[in-house]
């Protein structure tokens, strides 16, 4: 079986080499003895290779060797190995290549064993840039020259040969691409700087996502909307960082779909603050056409909207308050005509039944009277009287109406403690606000159950006031109206 040689630069693997390596604190101290050292090693490898066998002499008379069974050929053999693998008559010794170096970077990286960004400034030691470049000319004749006669010996100097001038070429674009690629790089340094700066002084928050929505750009003004900082959103999914409620599935698939979306977000702040923003989506396709990211712009519109919704409710509260108006003068005129029947036909009545009902006719007229009065109250934006009062007198005119009105398979239980304490308010609101829970509680219960009224006293400090919502702290009645009956529906 013939062995097959197994080369790594054959992979695009070419990584082998001696370095040398010093200090910037060492060239900038003494910069003649660290290109003294330079020429001094870069002779002695001319020298071993333009005198190997004398090398090898050397090698084998020194103790150990021979009993290990090293033997002058094995030496012979791994020196020619070492030239085919130096090529010292194609590549001047000592020369460096940046993008091999650059190459060298990228693969480490890829491999988890660098950084991502290692930056290369300073790394090559080069005195004489001008000098090498026109070794690389001399390289590239030479090479030419040396395929000729390459070719004319054997098969095998033809393969190196093509190997030559294939790596002649490689060094030849490497140099091109290597100056094309700092112009470039520079030039797009200097529009990233510009746009950057300009994207931190807009108040938008402004984000760049690849196409697995992983965050990888975040400006200043992203950081004041939502408190997260550059460094903590980017790398981080956005949909997990900004909690939407995916409604952002949406906008991306659109987005892809499209190129573009816009529309209103719903978002949370590190802090757990819900914001609305009006959000912009574009999507970024590289030099090819395919899609690479999305830009996203978002302007926080939270308070704003809130804003809007207060006036348009204070817009409807005007108009509500207005027809408020106009109903209760209407039902005013219909209750002043039963009011004068009641006291003209109230001397009438001799019988206990005909009393009662006119008293029943006349308190609803009056109640009738009352919500009228709370009406025009209301459609004025005026507060009604604010007296003292007992939970007692309260429910006790709210008993009334319930025994004399409701179905007889309604049961009215009361807990209503001795001590309860007085509030102060409207009565006629307080009542009609139990009235329409209590009415409220007669239609969910068809076929009869139990209304109950539970009064107690509560005191509110201030972490429970706040909780609650609108409210201070201090001494209040809680008032709890329940009944057996069917409920509200899930849905």
């Amino acid at each position: 079986i013939e062995p097959a040689l197994l080369r790594s630069s054959d992979y695009g693997v070419d990584f082998y080499g001696d370095t040398l390596f010093t200090t910037e604190a060492e060239i900038a101290a003494h910069p003649e003895r660290v290109a003294a050292f330079v020429r001094a090693s870069m002779k002695g490898w001319s020298y071993a290779l333009q005198h190997s066998d004398e090398l090898i002499e050397s090698i084998l008379g020194r103790p150990g060797v021979a009993e290990r069974g090293i033997t002058r050929d094995l030496l012979r053999q791994e020196a020619e190995v070492m030239r085919g693998l130096i090529l010292p008559d194609l590549v001047e010794l000592g020369h460096m290549n940046a993008m091999r170096w650059r190459r060298i970077a990228v693969e480490f990286a890829q491999q988890g064993l660098a950084p991502p960004e290692v930056s290369l400034a300073g790394f090559l030691w080069d005195p004489d840039p001008q000098a090498d470049l026109r070794g690389l000319w001399w390289a590239s004749g030479l090479a030419a020259a040396a395929l000729l006669a390459f070719a004319i010996v054997s098969l095998w100097n033809v393969q190196m040969g093509r190997r030559v001038r294939a790596r002649t070429a490689e060094l030849r674009a490497e140099i091109r691409q290597r100056e094309q690629a700092e112009l470039e790089l520079r030039a797009s340094q200097e529009r990233l700087m510009e746009q950057a700066s300009l994207l931190d002084m807009a108040r938008d928050a402004i984000l760049v996502c690849d196409l697995g929505r992983v965050i990888r750009y975040w400006n200043l003004g992203a950081e004041g909307i939502y408190g997260w900082s550059a460094g903590e959103a980017i790398g981080r999914r956005a949909k997990d960082l900004l909690a939407d409620r995916g409604d952002g599935d949406i906008a991306w698939a659109e987005t892809l779909a499209s190129g573009g979306w816009r529309g209103e977000l719903h978002h949370r702040t590190r802090d757990g603050q819900d914001l609305l923003v009006e959000s912009r989506w574009s999507l970024v396709r590289d030099e090819s056409g395919r899609p690479k990211s999305v830009l996203e712009i978002n302007t926080d519109v939270t308070a704003s909207r809130r804003v809007a919704q207060q006036l348009l409710r204070a817009q409807r509260l005007e108009s509500l308050g207005t027809l408020a108006g106009g109903i209760a003068h209407d039902i005013n005129n219909l209750l002043a005509p039963i009011l004068m029947g009641v006291e003209l036909v109230r001397p009438e009545v001799a019988s206990s039944p005909g009393r009662e009902i006119v008293a029943t006719i006349e308190q609803s007229a009056r109640r009738g009277a009352d919500l009228v009065r709370r009406l025009l109250t209301f459609s004025r934006g005026l507060e009604g009287d604010r007296i003292p009062l007992r939970i007692d007198d309260l429910v006790g005119e709210l008993r009334a109406i319930v025994e004399s009105t409701f179905p007889k398979q309604i049961e009215l239980v009361l807990d209503l403690p001795a001590d309860a304490w007085p509030v102060v308010g409207d009565p006629t609101q307080i009542g009609q606000v139990l009235l329409n829970l209590a009415v409220n509680a007669r239609d969910a219960m068809p076929a009869g159950g139990r209304l109950s009224l539970r009064a107690r006293n509560v005191t509110l400090d201030a972490p429970r006031a706040d909780a609650a919502g609108e409210i201070a702290a201090g001494r209040y009645l809680a008032v709890e109206v329940a009944d057996t009956g069917t409920g509200i529906a899930p849905e």
